[in-house]
């Protein structure tokens, strides 16, 4: 089976000052994007999992933790899987790409095996923050710790950019700088009706203050506002769907990865090989 899971970046990000399970409470309106991780998956004798990535063939990853949690609710379920992931989705970017794969190995075997599917509680707990968004797929309004999800049915299509900074921002040390700082909430901005803001904008940049000056230089060439999905670094920028945009990149913006996408209504799709 192949699968394709999608990125996400936080429309808005509303991080609470209370904690719930020693997570902070958020709320955030979060949009699946046209940007996808490859991941097949197919029935082994022995479990082996290999990413296009050497060094999270070193590390216990969203896949690990997903697998664990399907078997611990299904503990009669034992099948063995060889998992082979190409990760497109820049790492530590806020897009969502190790909760995506999360997500999208929980759905597989829940769905194909007929498999009892762990509360979202658990699996933010478990797995990550962002995964029962993606075990949903739609676009939607989080809260809680993440466990909480609605779909959002109302926001109409968009184009946008997406440009990755060639440093990356760990989400634990976003979250604890934010905890030690004075000013905690950032500007908003309103599109098409949607209140735009990040409340970890101001923590992500006490970490790397390069960032607010690619910030700046990506709104001076293209003269629209530029905002940072979740814990960072990515940076976006909304267009309406009939918008052209002129790809304009330099090596002075310092970029990884740069991305013209557009929303897409579902995070995952699966063919059969």
């Amino acid at each position: 089976m192949k699968i394709l899971t999608s990125a996400k970046i936080n429309l808005n990000l509303k991080i609470h000052d209370d904690l719930q399970d020693n997570f902070h409470k958020i709320e955030s309106d979060i949009i699946p994007v046209g940007i996808f991780d490859e991941i097949i998956i197919k029935e082994s004798k022995t479990e082996q999992i290999v990413f296009n990535i050497d060094r999270l063939n070193n590390e216990t990853t969203t896949i690990h933790n997903a697998l664990s949690i399907v078997r611990e609710c299904n503990p009669s379920f034992d099948k063995s899987f060889e998992i082979i992931v190409d990760k497109q989705i820049p790492l530590e970017s806020g897009l969502g790409g190790g909760s995506s794969n999360g997500a999208a190995i929980i759905n597989f075997l829940c769905s194909n095996y007929e498999l009892l599917m762990p509360s979202y509680h658990d699996v933010v707990k478990h797995v990550g923050s962002d995964v029962p968004f993606f075990i949903n797929k739609k676009p939607a309004k989080i809260s809680g710790i993440g466990e909480n999800v609605v779909n959002l049915n109302d926001i109409s299509p968009m184009k946008i950019i997406i440009a990755v900074p060639k440093i990356g921002l760990n989400t634990k040390q976003v979250f604890e700088k934010y905890d030690s700082i004075k000013s905690k909430h950032s500007e908003k901005f309103l599109w098409n009706g949607i209140s735009i803001f990040n409340d970890l904008w101001n923590s992500s940049i006490e970490i790397y203050p390069e960032l607010k000056t690619i910030k700046q230089n990506l709104e001076d060439s293209y003269n629209k506002n530029f905002f940072m999905s979740g814990s960072g670094s990515a940076l976006f920028s909304l267009f309406e769907e009939h918008e052209e945009i002129e790809e304009i990149v330099s090596k002075e913006l310092s970029l990884k990865y740069f991305s013209i996408t557009k929303k897409i209504d579902c995070s995952l799709s699966q063919n059969d090989d």
